[in-house]
């Protein structure tokens, strides 16, 4: 339940799950007991949520350091939490020291085509661009696609994620015409997913209003209509998600419509 709060950015909903976890478990409970290290990664997951990154850094460095001493199989997820944590708050070399820690880790004992090793790609990538490192970016989310290899892992949830990736990264290199390829295939395995108000596939559809607005030198009604799409599924899911609503906004106001 706190997992699932905290991905829908219902921080206190989610603290009060955690917290309720390490109570049922009692003041006995052995701190490397595995419900007890999940609740204290928990609560560095809500710290973030609320943007306190001094307390979720704290909270995940403790979770990482009982989850490497007893050799849990957690460690990479809490080295992407804390990863994630610092790509919050704008440390990108923090944030990808921590990917790179957890693909090693899943490295060791992964096959290399397997959801978790992909994640790590995924994550890499984003710091990557994010740092303006867009070749680099490039070159690891194309070894992504690469490994999803089977046709249903092409239209999954993250084949869809890696399309998206893509799209943004040819958006920062000027390149709209391949940003639109890509967000077209991200929301189309989006919407077959059966979900019409995942902030991934308003992402997406923003994404590929972005494009279509490039590739025209204006807003055009197609990019429109997809921008509004997108603007309803963010204002839909409440004023946590205001931040991607506000950005879509200000992007509308910046444009010229089309003749």
């Amino acid at each position: 339940i706190g997992d699932l709060a905290v991905v829908q950015r219902r921080c206190d909903e989610a603290a009060a799950s955690y917290q309720r976890a390490l109570d049922l478990l009692g003041q006995g409970a052995a701190p490397t007991h595995p419900g007890a290290l999940q609740a204290l990664f928990g609560l560095g997951r809500v710290a973030a949520c609320r943007g306190d990154f001094a307390a979720a850094r704290d909270f995940e460095e403790r979770a990482l350091a009982l989850a490497e001493r007893t050799r849990v199989e957690s460690a990479p997820e809490i080295l992407d939490g804390l990863g994630d944590m610092f790509m919050q708050s704008g440390d990108l070399d923090q944030a990808l020291d921590r990917y790179r820690r957890a693909e090693q880790k899943r490295r060791a004992r992964l096959p290399a085509g397997s959801l978790r090793m992909i994640e790590s790609h995924k994550r890499i990538a984003e710091a990557y661009r994010r740092q303006l490192r867009r070749t680099a970016a490039a070159e690891v989310l194309r070894d992504a696609q690469d490994l999803l290899g089977s046709e249903s892992q092409a239209t999954s949830l993250t084949a869809a994620q890696i399309e998206a990736s893509l799209g943004a990264l040819a958006l920062d290199r000027g390149e709209p015409s391949i940003a639109r390829t890509h967000y077209q295939r991200a929301a189309t395995i989006y919407a077959a997913l059966g979900d019409p108000d995942t902030l991934e596939l308003a992402l997406a559809r923003f994404g590929h209003a972005r494009a279509l607005t490039a590739l025209a030198g204006a807003l055009t009604p197609e990019a429109r209509a997809l921008a509004d799409d997108a603007l309803a599924i963010l204002e839909g899911r409440g004023p946590a998600f205001a931040p991607e609503a506000d950005e879509l906004l200000a992007w509308f106001s910046a444009q010229t419509p089309s003749p």
